[in-house]
């Protein structure tokens, strides 16, 4: 193994320290096609992982209720990934405030 393939196996593992402005960023590009997934505290304490994605047409027509204002607030309604009971995607409300961990495109961020 050269050292610039053992390099990346380490990123993968340890993570990449980013922003909170840049993991909005990471998670602005992702689609229903490419998800981010996202660990962060509820309100009640609990840890919560997600697959999620950034679905810009659902905030165009107003789908995804009330995110103008969550926007201001650090809060976001976001599309996760399937609801085991309906089968269908569901709505979370992601405050960035809260998330500590992302995994997208094969990298693992840490965000500070």
């Amino acid at each position: 193994m050269n050292s610039n393939s053992y390099h990346n196996k380490l990123v993968q593992f340890k993570g990449i320290d980013i922003s909170l402005s840049e993991f909005q960023d990471l998670l602005e590009s992702s689609s229903r096609n490419n998800k981010i997934r996202v660990e962060w505290t509820t309100l009640e304490g609990n840890v919560d992982y997600y697959y999620m994605w950034w679905d810009s047409g659902a905030y165009v027509g107003g789908e995804a209720g009330g995110s103008s204002t969550k926007a201001s607030e650090g809060m976001f309604n976001i599309k996760t990934t399937l609801n085991n009971e309906t089968g269908r995607s569901q709505w979370r409300t992601l405050d960035l405030q809260t998330v500590s961990k992302a995994r997208f495109e094969n990298k693992l961020y840490k965000i500070n």
